[in-house]
């Protein structure tokens, strides 16, 4: 009798244990095996450490299914309202602001190495930003007021 209740214990706790196993469902990943060793790995982890042997090297993560970015910077002036466009664009870009306030700002357009490719004070708006002489690719165009940035937009040059 009590060899059975024992057994019975025993799987409950197996089944709670395995209830709680960690699964993940990616769109891409693999496992391997080798002497002693498997891996298995997902496509879409983020890096939180690295480990370094004699003959290698581990870097682990977590499955993160979700990630939304909701702002690159702060809202600081919740009076004015920003807004880009055409995105992407091929000639001329378009900065937008409304509210109280338009003086003292100025935009910084960056190419995707970081380098500070234009850098005006804002006279007019809309303002109008020539983009034919950039090349294609991704622009980040930062709008500061008193050198405070108010927003960052990524902008798509064709």
């Amino acid at each position: 009798m009590k060899r059975n209740v024992y057994f019975f214990i025993f799987i409950l706790l197996f089944a709670v244990v395995s209830l709680q196993a960690q699964q993940v469902i990616s769109s891409a990943g693999a496992s391997a095996t080798g002497t002693g060793v498997q891996l298995s790995w997902t496509i879409g982890e983020p890096v939180i450490a690295t480990f370094t042997g004699t003959s290698a090297i581990l870097t682990q993560g977590f499955h993160q299914s979700k990630l939304t970015v909701t702002a690159i910077d702060p809202t600081l002036f919740p009076e004015l309202q920003l807004s880009v466009y055409p995105n992407p664009v091929s000639t001329s870009l378009r900065l937008q602001i409304s509210g109280d306030r338009l003086q003292n700002l100025t935009y910084i357009l960056f190419n995707i190495e970081g380098k500070a490719v234009l850098n005006k004070e804002i006279e007019n708006s809309p303002e109008l930003i020539q983009m034919e002489q950039f090349s294609s690719g991704t622009y980040l165009l930062k709008v500061l007021r008193d050198n405070t940035p108010l927003k960052t937009f990524k902008v798509i040059k064709e």
